[in-house]
């Protein structure tokens, strides 16, 4: 499953609908048919909302509405008038604790190896505790799936924090709240989640574009070994999912599974070889446990009878040769049952 940015409302409707083929394209030759717009606002939401209920766009798209917007895109008096089609969906709604570790703004418990900003040695939380409290339990007793942005432990914490009080409140059985991006998890917060049922996506795209930075700016040797810490997931019985960052980095799925089982930096460095995990994990996350995430499992994410015919063709096993994956090409891509030309 891949991330489609928001360009809010810098583009008009035409031009959206332009960039919209684009990236299709993109998408679409790299093998992915279904992807999220994870960070929805208003706007861009009304976009999406201007395709004809019966029109099929040439791709899926699960939507992350920003929650904030909540109740009052799905209850309020500024309710969306969605048209129902069945190629856009709305998805689980978007909170953030931190920023982003190029800025050092992604919130850690410990200060950086290299402090950007004395001022602020361990980035700094976007939302106070009471807030994002507040954001957290609102959209949990509206019923929805959350979807929040931590990339620092700390901002991690958070969010933890916030679901434990708002499931202590008001228990939800299989609420499937994600952590998004989750670079430096600790184990004890990966075992606490798994008693929580909160659930996470690696950016481990990561390893292979800033892994060097992490190994000797933003964390240090130490704690860089464990940036998208998939193996750790896997031992506390975390279900985790692996993602791109459109249009941060570019949407390559297999050079994004390359990053999470053979974990190289851009220099070639060996990062974290106790994290690696296998070819069919990757895969694994990428495909059906991507549809799980997003509670389309019963439709999406394996071959199956019923289930939707997306799929794509590759150029050689690559559960052979993992050191090799990256070589591994995208032949064909299979949507609906129909071989795409793109």
């Amino acid at each position: 499953m891949g991330n489609m940015g928001d360009t809010d409302f810098l583009i008009d409707r035409e031009r959206f609908w332009s960039g919209f083929a684009a990236t299709r394209k993109e998408y679409l030759e790299n093998g992915v048919t279904y992807a999220q717009n994870a960070w929805s606002t208003r706007n861009m939401l009304e976009h999406f909302a201007s395709i004809p209920r019966d029109e099929d766009p040439g791709f899926d798209l699960v939507l992350l509405p920003i929650g904030e917007l909540e109740p009052e895109i799905s209850q309020g008096q500024n309710r969306l008038n969605w048209p129902g089609n069945p190629h856009f969906t709305l998805g689980p709604r978007k909170l953030f604790t931190d920023g982003a570790f190029q800025l050092q703004t992604a919130f850690l418990s410990a200060p950086y190896f290299k402090p950007s900003n004395p001022d602020a040695p361990n980035g700094m939380a976007y939302a106070g505790v009471e807030e994002h409290h507040f954001q957290v339990k609102k959209l949990h007793d509206l019923g929805h799936q959350i979807h929040c942005h931590c990339n620092g432990d700390a901002g991690a914490d958070l969010f933890l924090d916030a679901v434990e009080a708002a499931q202590r409140a008001n228990p939800r059985e299989d609420h499937r709240h994600t952590i998004i991006h989750g670079q430096v998890l600790r184990d004890d917060q990966l075992e606490r989640m798994a008693r929580l049922g909160v659930t996470v996506s690696f950016f481990s795209a990561h390893i292979h574009f800033w892994g060097d930075l992490h190994y000797s700016t933003f964390l240090g040797p130490e704690r860089a070994e464990r940036i998208s810490p998939a193996a750790s997931a896997e031992h506390y019985g975390v279900r985790y999912t692996i993602h791109n960052d459109a249009s941060v980095t570019p949407t390559r799925p297999i050079h994004l599974a390359h990053c999470a089982v053979n974990r190289m930096t851009a220099s070639g460095r060996q990062l974290g070889e106790a994290q690696k995990i296998s070819v069919l994990s990757a895969f694994r996350a990428m495909t059906i446990d991507a549809a799980w995430q997003v509670f389309q499992e019963h439709i999406r994410g394996s071959i199956e009878p019923g289930k939707i015919a997306d799929f794509a063709i590759l150029s050689r096993n690559p559960l052979k040769q993992p050191s090799s994956l990256v070589e591994t090409n995208v032949e064909n891509t299979v949507r609906q049952g129909i071989r795409i030309t793109c």
